[in-house]
């Protein structure tokens, strides 16, 4: 019997949240950062892929909740527990990401965003 294993792509500022056997994946991180927010004995996730660390960098008004790491995770993390009825407490989170894509000459930490995202 072959069981087909259906994969949601998290896109770059976006998130998703799932239950098992659905899994979440992502690419090109770079100095992005791809955060998953899990709960072991319920077997549910989150994966957002964070591009930058503030939403106060943002010079619009209205912007994507889910571009910034300060307003993506209280968002997925919210849906974690009002979807699947999952406790904060119980919740664990592992990242990957944040390189430092380009070489800067400059002490300068505003262009660090791989770093600034961890």
């Amino acid at each position: 019997m072959n069981k087909i294993m259906q994969t949601i792509n998290v896109k770059i500022s976006d998130y998703q949240v799932t239950k098992a056997p659905i899994k979440l994946k992502t690419t090109g991180l770079g100095s992005c950062v791809g955060v998953v927010v899990f709960e072991p004995s319920k077997h549910v996730a989150g994966m957002a892929h964070v591009m930058l660390p503030s939403s106060e960098l943002s010079r619009d008004l209205t912007f994507n909740l889910v571009k910034y790491a300060d307003t993506a995770l209280p968002v997925m993390v919210t849906e974690l527990i009002q979807s699947f009825g999952v406790k904060r407490g119980h919740l664990k989170a592992k990242i990957a990401g944040g390189a430092q894509m380009f070489q800067f000459t400059g002490k300068s930490e505003a262009l660090r965003i791989g770093l600034r995202n961890i």
